[in-house]
């Protein structure tokens, strides 16, 4: 169903609108990417499960090693955190608060511990040390298959990411003392309540939630008033194409929206920290790219009608998943089948006692503990 939106309201979500169908990018987009896809393994949460003969899947190893990066990245912006704050003592307050909602305490402590005592004065190589432990305490360990996303390679990668991190990427701080807000891996819950009107001209409301999470916010000294979103991303090959798809990326003008409901602050602009692993030889050219991409008015007007359109759409094929249309060009994506072919090459019925038999795994991206959810 094509729709017109006429107006389009953010705030933070409410106790009272936590009952509210919620969204989240990886949800829009893959309703988008394939409508059975997106509605039975985000909206009704189902899974075919490994222990299924059914199944084709494998380690995802693209989404375990970006998951495992992402909790460098995050170790490296805790230590620019504390770069930043004049006083020290208050910097390390924050330090230890934010790693330990990140990290949880034991873990914060055995990745501090393994740390040469001689680096607390020089930042890299203090940072360098630190994202080795965070990667060898992450859970993460190597495929015999995939000889390119290994343990090693991910750490040459992150020592190169942080040689090439500016200091000046300021980390926003929003409050005074220890339970200031921190701009690090940041949880969003907002409320968006939109007017549209449908392809018949009927005028209809669409009351929904948007989460996420945030990999950072920053700002620059010389700029201080001036927010930029930061977003980290993992890829085997940062090329024109790569950086160009962020142009219009709608999960960048979504967190710049967010951005500005958490900071109350218009945000136009990010940051795309990409890094390849593993990396090239010559990795000063393309191994490690900071991107900036701005956002104007046009783009969060297209993002509120591919939000308002994409939700409506996902509401609408709820209530019977098995009947939404089939995007059957994707059913081979980064180079593996969909899972969910066993279940859409059958009959009907037969896709019905699959559905019905296959387990739930509920995933939100609230649900990783963040630096400001402690």
């Amino acid at each position: 169903m094509k729709v017109s939106v006429t107006a389009i309201e953010f705030t933070k979500t409410t106790p009272e609108q936590l009952t509210w169908p919620t969204f989240d990018n990886t949800r829009l987009v893959a309703y988008n990417t394939c409508p059975v896809w997106g509605t039975v393994r985000y909206g009704h949460h189902k899974i075919i499960s490994e222990r299924n003969p059914l199944s084709s899947e494998g380690r995802a190893m693209p989404l375990e090693t970006g998951s495992a990066m992402h909790e460098v990245f995050a170790w490296v912006r805790m230590c620019q955190l504390f770069h930043q704050t004049e006083d020290k003592t208050l910097a390390a307050a924050l330090f230890k608060r934010v790693g330990q909602s990140l990290f949880g305490e034991d873990r914060l402590t055995v990745i501090l511990s393994n740390i040469d005592a001689s680096f607390s004065h020089d930042r890299v190589l203090y940072a360098k040390q630190g994202a080795g432990n965070v990667l060898e305490t992450s859970g993460f360990y190597d495929n015999p298959n995939d000889k390119r996303r290994t343990l090693s390679n991910m750490e040459l990668a992150a020592y190169a990411y942080i040689d090439k991190w500016s200091w000046a990427n300021l980390i926003w701080v929003q409050g005074e003392g220890v339970t200031a807000f921190v701009g690090i891996e940041l949880p969003f819950d907002i409320a968006v309540v939109v007017q549209y009107t449908d392809e018949g001209g009927k005028e209809c409301e669409l009351k929904a939630r948007f989460t996420g999470r945030i990999d950072g916010i920053h700002y620059r000294a010389d700029n201080p008033s001036v927010l930029i979103i930061g977003e980290n991303k993992t890829a085997a090959r940062l090329d024109d194409a790569w950086t160009q798809s962020f142009n219009l990326a709608t999960q960048v003008t979504g967190y710049c929206i967010a951005g500005m409901v958490l900071a109350q602050t218009p945000i136009d602009r990010a940051y795309i920290f990409g890094l390849a692993i593993p990396l090239p030889k010559g990795y000063d050219y393309g191994g490690v790219i900071s991107q900036r991409v701005l956002r104007k008015d046009y783009h969060f007007t297209q993002w509120a009608h591919w939000f308002t359109e994409t939700a409506v759409n996902a509401l609408t094929d709820m209530a019977k998943p098995l009947e939404a249309t089939r995007h059957t060009h994707s059913c081979s994506r980064y180079f593996r089948p969909c899972p969910l072919v066993p279940l859409c090459d059958n009959p009907l019925p037969e896709q019905q006692r699959i559905f019905d038999d296959m387990p739930v795994d509920e995933w939100s991206p609230l649900d990783k503990p963040g630096a400001n959810n402690a």
